[in-house]
Order: structure tokens, then C-alpha cells, then sequence
């Protein structure tokens, strides 16, 4: 077995209920993501300068079902949302980096360093065994679309929108994601969102792409100084085709 221990830093103002939320997302994980074998939220109780309010513990069926986990639409749509440090709803304060072991004598330790390396977003070099886990799962699909709706700080819109434009899609052109089309809320609402589409292809490449990114020391800095004080929450959710057919222009 693969076991992992994540410890969680909160931000300063996140609220009980979105607490509440992550406790509820965090206990899906066993249920809907194959291989995921158990996961434990634990409040920290030291005190000590530095130390997380929160730790989750994971255990895994085996190093295929870490791989998996990576970019399984659970983790990247419901899990990421929640603690990925870029994530406009984030509940994190500080980045944090899990420590992960496996039980299993056959695994040496060079082996585990070498999938911990692999398999933590910021050090992996080669994503092959996450693709080729998405597919034994059926998970790969030709294309899968991302769409952001983001809650936007009074008076911000324009700000936003010249910061996608110059900063996030040439670098998110640069990783292999493409900005399909926008949408903002109609100024006679009173109401400041906005929505992006984008297409990447399939899971594998979300994964990829989602790793790149978050990884990119040029690209994400730049983002988040730029866009963190535009913004009060939002949501994002990879999708695949429905099955229904219709018909649409960017235009619209």
C-alpha cells in the first residue's frame, strides 16, 4: 500500500462552511476514486509556529492507484477546487507538501522516492504511469473541456479580463490548453462573473497540463499577483460531452 500525509494550512478567513465543505469532498475521495482505500481528516493539535491546522491521510490500493488519483476527474474537479493553491476557491493559506511511504516489501526505497518525485505536482518529470493508469481506468476521452465561473471584486471585470488576455492565455496556449470562449455578466445586473472555456485533450492531458501549470515559475507567480486581489471565489469544472448534440457559436 501507498499511504500519503498531507497537512493542511487554512487561510486566515476561510469559513465553517467551507470547512465543512472540504470534510465532505476529502471523504468522497474513498468512494469514487478506484485504488483510493481510506482517508482521515485530522485536526493538528500542536501549537507549535508553523504547523497545520488540518492533516489528511490517504492510503492507497498501491503506487497505479496513486498514479491515478492524479488526474482522476474527482481529484482534479472536487479535490483541486478545494486545495490547489491557484484554485479561485482554495481554502489553503500556504502551499503544502505531503510526505508519502508505502508498507510493501517489495518496494524499495529508492523506488518510492522515485514515485513520490514522479507523482507530487512542482517534481514530476515523467507522467507516463498517471496516462497509462487514466486508461486502464477508461477515464481517456478525445477531448475534455474546462469551464471557470469567476466571482469578480466590484468594479474589477476589465482588470480581469486584460489579465487573462495577456498573462494566462499565451501561457496557457504555451502548456497545450486553448481559450475557446468568454462570457461576462451583463453590466445592467449588478452582478461582476465571469466564465472561460477552454479545451485540452482528455484526461491525460488535463493532468499534464494541470501539472505544467501549477509548476510553471514564469507563468503562475505572475497570475496570482495579478489576479488574486480581482477576485472573491469561483468554481471550475472539467466536463466531457453529454451525448446530446446542439449547436453553438463564440459568438453568441
Amino acid at each position: 500500500m501507498f499511504k500519503r500525509t498531507y497537512p493542511i494550512r487554512l487561510r486566515k478567513d476561510v469559513s465553517p462552511e467551507e470547512v465543512a465543505g472540504l470534510e465532505t469532498v476529502l471523504a468522497g475521495a474513498a468512494t469514487h476514486i478506484p485504488g483510493f482505500l481510506e482517508s482521515r481528516l485530522a485536526v493538528e493539535q500542536s501549537a507549535s509556529p508553523g504547523s497545520p491546522d488540518l492533516v489528511w491521510e490517504n492510503v492507497f490500493e498501491d503506487e497505479d492507484a496513486f498514479w491515478l488519483y492524479g488526474g482522476h476527474p474527482y481529484h482534479m474537479n472536487l479535490i483541486n477546487d478545494c486545495l490547489s493553491f491557484e484554485s479561485p476557491n482554495t481554502v489553503l493559506g500556504q502551499r503544502s507538501q505531503p510526505t508519502t511511504w508505502s508498507d510493501e516489501e517489495n518496494v524499495t526505497a529508492e523506488q518510492l522516492s522515485e514515485a513520490r518525485r514522479r507523482s507530487e505536482p512542482g517534481t514530476s518529470t515523467d507522467l507516463s504511469p498517471g496516462y497509462r493508469a487514466l486508461e486502464r481506468a477508461g477515464l481517456e476521452v478525445p477531448v475534455v473541456h474546462l469551464l471557470e465561473q469567476i466571482d469578480v471584486a466590484p468594479g474589477k471585470t476589465g482588470d480581469y479580463l486584460d489579465a487573462v488576455r495577456t498573462i494566462f492565455v499565451p501561457g496557457a496556449a504555451s502548456h497545450g490548453m486553448t481559450l475557446l470562449a468568454s462570457w461576462k455578466s451583463p453590466p445592467q445586473t449588478g452582478e461582476e462573473e465571469l466564465y472561460f472555456l477552454w479545451s485540452v485533450n482528455g484526461w491525460g492531458e488535463a493532468f499534464r497540463n494541470f501539472v505544467e501549470m501549477i509548476s510553471d515559475t514564469d507563468l503562475m507567480p505572475r497570475w496570482l499577483d495579478a489576479v488574486r486581489p480581482l477576485r472573491t471565489g469561483g468554481r471550475r469544472r472539467y466536463l466531457v460531452p453529454s451525448g446530446l448534440s446542439g449547436e453553438w457559436s463564440t459568438s453568441d
